[in-house]
């Protein structure tokens, strides 16, 4: 995306100064409308820890389980739609409303646990100490993560006869939500004659909706289709704080391959997951449609 960022900034300070010479003598107001689509390129890039105690379901065990989810932002597609308003033709204000959606994905690190329990084997019954651990290889990270992007700036345009070009910032609220699997999660069992063995699932959580504050900044060149009418191609970079999205266990992804099914709430309070932290800020392209009069 680098390549197309440098393309629209070097056009818009080319266009710049030709396209004025352009620029009406009287200054009139000018409004536009826009409509168009979204390549965005997320900086999400972080590792998700998970640590708890595995159980029966009937108390506190001596054990520990984890895991380090990788969790990045792939490309995601979108669109966004706007208004502006110039009083002179040159410097003006925009508000738009923007949403994209991405695939969350990783590879991850193995799952593993341990334990130390106390059972009382037949014949004799007597107490003795029984230590276990295991290590699975862990499927990569699958999600998806949508952002709605709500955004107020000025800009300052220079209008030719054929092209023209802008730039543009602002301030702007952005509102993620998503979900992702897959989790660790392991239930120990007791069977017949103090049998010890544990059952490995895979979860999948949802991400609640969660708001950050962000900063915009951005360049963009347009060719006339028509009066009024233009084809508008722009780069646009947004600076986030980190979003907290609180997870919540929704579904158990190899229900198929499990034998002694548990309660969703009893995994979600075995977890005790902490939010998931994600860096919202990204690049973006933009193609849009712009009416103008």
């Amino acid at each position: 995306m680098s390549r197309a960022v440098a393309a629209v900034v070097l056009a818009t300070l080319v266009a710049g100064p030709g396209a004025a010479t352009a620029e009406d003598g009287a200054a009139r107001p000018r409004f536009e409308a826009w409509l168009g689509g979204s390549l965005t390129d997320p900086a999400l890039s972080t590792t998700y820890e998970t640590r708890y105690s595995p159980t029966f379901g009937l108390g506190s065990v001596d054990s520990t389980a984890g895991q380090s989810l990788t969790v990045r932002g792939d490309r995601a597609f979108g669109g966004e739609l706007g208004l502006g308003w110039s009083p002179d033709g040159r410097w003006g204000f925009q508000l738009s409303a923007a949403r994209a959606a991405g695939d969350l994905s990783g590879t991850n690190a193995p799952y593993s646990w341990s334990a130390r329990i106390v059972t009382l084997p037949p014949p004799d019954y007597v107490p003795q100490t029984f230590e276990a651990a295991q290590t699975f290889d862990w499927p990569d990270t699958e999600g998806r993560l949508r952002v709605l992007t709500l955004a107020i700036g000025v800009s300052r345009r220079w209008e030719g006869r054929r092209v023209g070009g802008g730039l543009s910032a602002g301030a702007a609220l952005l509102r993620a939500s998503g979900e992702v699997r897959s989790l660790g999660f392991t239930a120990f069992h007791l069977g017949g004659h103090s049998t010890f063995f544990s059952q490995e699932f895979e979860v999948e959580a949802t991400l609640d909706p969660s708001s950050v504050a962000a900063f915009h900044a951005g360049a963009d060149i347009d060719v006339a289709l028509a009066p009024s009418w233009r084809l508008r191609l722009g780069y646009r970079y947004v600076r986030a704080s980190e979003a907290s999205l609180t997870p919540r266990v929704t579904r158990v992804v190899n229900a198929g391959e499990i034998l002694l099914d548990e309660p969703l709430s009893r995994i979600e309070s075995d977890l005790a997951l902490k939010p998931f932290r994600l860096d919202l800020s990204s690049s973006r392209l933009l193609l849009s449609l712009v009416f103008s009069r």
